[in-house]
């Protein structure tokens, strides 16, 4: 310790210091004998503890303390004098002294207890002092922070004055805060962004914050009410920030993103307008083609067709790239969740391409994996498109040697597999310096590629977006002059063993269709597509008749009946959209469910749906594969004769599932016999059964609860199948019924209570098969 003695008595100074030294400190003591030698030692040295004389030569130790300057070094100052009256120790405490000591008490223990209080308190000085420094160093950053931030700090007390106003953003409003501050918050309201209800607001105790305008500025305000034991008054502080920039930047980007719609839509339109009448001359080309290709011809009228059609070929697909990509910069591109095999698309594919394989002399082959699951979920259409693609490439820069295929599975657990795919050729191999851009838009690995091989770039980068929208990765490796391996993965679902029962029970349902005696409405405005479609229907031995537009149409089909009629879209007088509103509207009841299959060259999805929402049964698009075309009229046209749609069909057959007995709801014989001995699936049919039942009925519920008869006669229709393989007859007629009141809106003030009675079959049925489930898995 650093002890300073002011005294100008020897003995006294004496008694000090053994005092000190005797207490147990280890203290180096500093004397001094009058108030200018004291005040000159405390200037150069830090004390800790500082022991006075009242009386001293050249003043008093008052005087002392008055002229003492309080610092960072700020000593425990102990007043010691031989006056008894407890007036002067009053005095001295008041002026700054930590203690008194009467100089008969100077004894060891005295003087211990007089430093352990000293040093106590200047501990606490010295600690209160740098917590001032740092709140004055907060202070000042937080007064930097307020000087150079669009924000206005403001205050208002309980008597409604302004106690606060300071803030860069004062400045954008131009009011110099002196003349705010003290003022009563009526008299400012008009000049500043705060509003007078914040008081009242702030009496509540809640915080509160809101957007408002002011002098052309807009501010966000956040108001905190000040309380006074967790009682609010009315009296708030607040923090207004100038988010004008901000503001004028939202309205931007709105601006901007409302281009950009309106950008990406006109785009849309001229595509899906560009599609159509690119695809119309492209699919009478094709079409006719086709015919002349099966007529008799010389070698050179058969190079010349041969030619056109791989013109029109290459065009089409181009034409289909462009779509593609305009769907996946849309963020429009969706993928299905089918079953299908993986072995059967890929032998598809080697089918598909061998002819071309054989032309070069080239070898085509393909080895999958005995791992890969017999069916997989996924999207066989883009799946089909990923590696059609990458072979036909591979074909295409393949002039010796061969192209392989393989798969196999990598990883794999009970709900997914990821299977990696390989195409391999060993044919002219991309650059180093090229095969890092081959995926993007429009490039290709040299002019000199587009030059020999043509093609527009495109197809390796849809490849790349269809594999990674599917959650897979796709890259390259290539030796230049050596061939080129392109490997992808996706991961695909593996279905339950329910889905695999109800995939294969519709073929052992299916029925062959007739084709005879189909009588054809072809309705199309085109002459040339008129004559293709009559020309490859002539064969099938149905009767056709021609309509060239939607009234037309609608003409003869009041005259005559007809078993399916193909509708394009694109017609003058009555386009497509009209005439389907027409039908399923005003013709008569037996009328009004003819079947119809939209035909029209606008091929994307969202075109599909209107299609299926304005009343169309199907869909295809031109140009068409004749087989296609014939498996869609056969299926309508069945159809049509059994009065049903085409999952009734599949679903309704009279399939031997026996009655119910008058004790149960469920009658699940027939559901035992599909399973075979299989306790897996009979227990996977009750759990998904149960599972997804509550939901569509809850569906149908809210359905009916708002009048949204759509919704009603989807979930009703989705029932039907699970209520009848469970044998709850009943049910399944309810479900009917409510499906076509819904579908037909007539009766639909029956629904409510129909519902109500569906949902109690529906409740009981579900106490039984969790009874079943039980006693199954016990």
């Amino acid at each position: 310790m650093k002890i300073l003695v002011i005294d100008d008595d020897k003995v006294d100074q004496m008694q000090l210091v053994r005092s000190i030294n005797s207490s147990g400190y280890k203290a180096e003591i500093t004397i001094t004998n009058d108030l200018a030698e004291g005040l000159l030692a405390v200037r150069d040295i830090a004390f800790d503890c500082i022991f006075i004389d009242f009386n001293l030569p050249g003043g008093t130790g008052i005087d002392f303390l008055n002229q003492y300057k309080t610092g960072k070094y700020d000593a425990s100052v102990i007043m010691v004098t031989s006056h008894g009256d407890e007036t002067v120790a009053v005095k001295a405490m008041k002026q700054g002294a930590c203690d008194y000591i009467p100089k008969n008490k100077i004894t060891a223990e005295g003087i211990g207890q007089s430093l352990r209080y000293a040093l106590r308190l200047s501990k606490e000085k010295k600690k209160n002092y740098q917590v001032t420094l740092e709140l004055e160093k907060t202070e000042k950053k937080l007064e930097a922070v307020i000087e150079r931030t669009p924000i206005i700090l403001f205050a208002v007390d309980n008597d409604k004055k302004v106690t606060l106003f300071q803030g860069k953003g004062v400045e954008n409003i131009n009011i110099n805060p002196k003349e705010i501050v003290g003022k009563q918050l009526e008299e400012v309201t008009t000049q500043l962004p705060i509003v007078n209800s914040f008081f009242e607001e702030a009496a509540k105790g809640l915080e509160f914050n809101m957007i408002l305008e002011f002098a052309g500025r807009h501010f966000e305000l956040n108001i905190i009410p000040e309380k006074t034991n967790g009682i609010a008054k009315g009296g708030f502080i607040g923090i207004a920030v100038d988010i004008t920039d901000h503001k004028n930047h939202e309205i931007e980007l709105k601006n901007n993103l409302n281009i950009a719609q309106e950008t990406q839509k006109m785009k849309e339109r001229f595509l899906a307008s560009m599609s159509h009448e690119i695809r119309t001359p492209v699919h009478g080309i094709m079409s006719l083609t086709n015919l002349l290709i099966k007529t008799e011809l010389s070698n050179d009228q058969s190079t010349y067709l041969n030619a056109v059609k791989k013109s029109a070929d290459n065009l089409l697909v181009i034409i289909n790239d462009i779509l593609d990509l305009s769907k996946m910069e849309a963020e429009k591109m969706t993928f299905e969740s089918t079953l299908f095999s993986l072995n059967e698309m890929i032998q598809t594919t080697c089918e598909l391409f061998i002819g071309k394989a054989k032309e070069k002399n080239l070898i085509l082959e393909h080895n999958l994996d005995r791992k890969i699951p017999e069916l997989i979920k996924g999207d066989p259409t883009r799946f089909s498109q990923i590696i059609n693609n990458l072979v036909n490439n591979a074909i295409k820069f393949t002039d010796q040697g061969s192209v392989t295929i393989t798969a196999s599975v990598t990883d794999s657990n009970e709900q997914c597999s990821m299977i990696k795919f390989m195409v391999i050729d060993t044919g002219i191999g991309i650059p180093h310096d090229k095969i890092s851009n081959i995926f993007e838009m429009f490039t290709q690995a040299g002019d000199d590629i587009t030059r020999k091989f043509g093609g527009t770039g495109l197809g390796l980068s849809i490849v790349k977006k269809l594999v990674e929208l599917q959650g897979g990765m796709i890259n390259a490796d290539s030796t230049f002059g050596s061939g080129t391996t392109f490997t992808f993965s996706i991961p695909f679902d593996l279905p339950q063993s329910f889905e695999l029962a109800e995939f294969k029970q519709p073929e052992e349902v299916k029925q062959q269709s007739s084709i005879e005696n189909i009588q054809i409405l072809v309705v199309e405005d085109n002459d040339i597509n008129r004559l293709v479609i009559n020309k490859v229907m002539k064969d099938w031995n149905f009767t056709i008749h021609n309509a060239v537009n939607g009234e037309d149409a609608i003409n003869k089909i009041k005259e005559q009946d007809f078993d399916v009629v193909l509708m394009d879209i694109e017609m003058p007088v009555m386009n497509g959209y009209e005439c389907i509103r027409e039908i399923r509207t005003n013709l008569p009841d037996n009328k009004k469910n003819t079947p119809v299959l939209a035909m029209t060259a606008h091929a994307n999805k969202e075109e599909k749906e209107k299609c299926i929402n304005l009343g169309m049964n199907d869909y295809i698009s031109k140009p068409f594969e004749p087989d296609d075309l014939f498996k869609k009229i056969t299926t309508l046209s069945d159809q049509n004769n059994k009065g049903n749609n085409s999952e009734q069909v599949i679903n309704d057959q009279n399939i031997s599932v026996p009655s119910i007995d008058h004790d149960r709801t469920t009658n699940l014989e027939y559901i035992k016999e599909l399973s075979e001995d299989n306790e897996s699936f009979f227990k996977d049919f009750i759990k998904l059964f149960m599972k997804n039942t509550p939901e569509t009925l809850s569906s149908l519920i809210t359905g009916v609860t708002n009048s949204d008869w759509e919704k009603v006669r989807q979930a009703a229709h989705k029932m039907k199948p699970s209520l009848n393989y469970l044998g709850m007859k009943e049910a399944r007629e309810l479900a009917s019924t409510i499906e076509t009141k819904a579908k037909d809106l007539t009766g639909t003030e029956e629904i409510p209570k129909l519902a109500e009675e569906l949902k109690v079959f529906c409740e009981k049925a579900f106490q039984e098969l969790q009874i079943e489930l039980n006693t199954t898995i016990s």
